[in-house]
């Protein structure tokens, strides 16, 4: 997944996980968020112990996955994924959800030359603009059903308030 953040990457990687379990395409919808950042830091070990968190199945969310390509651990963590990638066992019950800038993703494919053969698609997210970031505000909000949203807010107030939203621990 490509894309600035607040573009709802990892919302959308949570929903695909739900959406493959329903569909028993995976056997759990277990998900587990980690950065490029932790796995550089915590090399294989790391990489290992979130796995495990999914032994059920799920879905494995790197953010900032580029970062695994600035560093020995990193590069070692995305030979690890690549020869996970490649057995069937881990493929029937795992989804693996790289994301980052678009441009710096790019750096990460090069790291590996298998790796880019095995993620099937990219999804590019679009920045919101002031409408679609006002829609949006306006469903959780009426989703939250003792809230009202005055109809004077215009977009670009909403705007600054979901990106206020999107920034808020607990936020998923």
């Amino acid at each position: 997944f490509t894309g600035n953040p607040g573009t709802g990457k990892t919302t959308v990687a949570r929903l695909y996980g739900r959406l493959l379990r329903e569909l028993d395409v995976l056997p759990a919808d277990g998900f587990v968020d980690t950065s490029g950042a932790k796995l550089v830091a915590g090399g294989t070990a790391e990489l290992k112990a979130l796995l495990d968190q999914l032994q059920d199945g799920g879905v494995l969310f790197v953010d900032e996955a580029y970062r695994l390509a600035d560093d020995a651990y990193g590069r070692e963590a995305v030979d690890e994924i690549v020869q996970l990638l490649t057995e069937d066992a881990f493929r029937s019950k795992m989804v693996v959800v790289f994301a980052g800038y678009e441009a710096e993703m790019h750096r990460l494919l090069a790291v590996n030359t298998g790796l880019s053969s095995r993620i099937g698609r990219t999804l590019k997210f679009a920045p919101f603009d002031a409408a679609a970031a006002a829609a949006l505000l306006r469903v959780l909000v009426d989703k939250e059903g003792d809230m009202r949203l005055d109809a004077r807010v215009d977009a670009a107030a909403m705007q600054r308030a979901l990106q206020e939203l999107v920034e808020a621990p607990g936020w998923a």
